[in-house]
């Protein structure tokens, strides 16, 4: 879900495309790929409302995995930024996407989806672990 999400946020240019899906040609009557108003981390949560399961890594989950994995988070980083190359981009908010939908796929463990673990860390980022505020707390998700 993340490649899908990355390209509906912030897709490559025209010509890049061209060289990673030759033949696939932008519909006409559109100025871009890109939808508008919507990043990466947007339409991980548009795929999501569609059934997809994935992460939606924003600040909230962003911030917490930092805080609770900055071991896992660094050790992502350099596959992030090989994944953001593919779209043909080194853009932050791109890798940082990346990274932290890695990171999720990392420490989501067996028996829950991914999109159950985002919604409990999301929910304590927005919720309980507020920024600043943030407890030395140890969550576990259950099996």
């Amino acid at each position: 879900m993340p490649c899908v999400a990355a390209f509906i946020g912030a897709p490559p240019s025209d010509r890049r495309l061209a060289v990673c899906l030759p033949g696939l040609e932008r519909p006409a009557g559109l100025a871009s790929w890109k939808a508008p108003g919507m990043g990466p981390t947007l339409a991980s949560e548009f795929l999501r409302n569609l059934g997809w399961n994935g992460f939606k890594p924003d600040r909230h989950i962003q911030r917490l995995f930092s805080l609770w994995f900055p071991d896992v988070v660094e050790g992502c980083r350099e596959r992030a930024v090989e994944l953001a190359a593919l779209l043909g981009t080194r853009a932050k908010d791109v890798v940082a996407f990346f990274t932290f939908s890695l990171v999720g796929h990392a420490v989501t463990p067996p028996g829950r989806t991914l999109s159950e673990v985002d919604n409990l860390v999301w929910a304590l980022g927005a919720y309980v672990e507020k920024t600043g505020r943030e407890s030395k707390l140890g969550y576990r998700v259950g099996g």
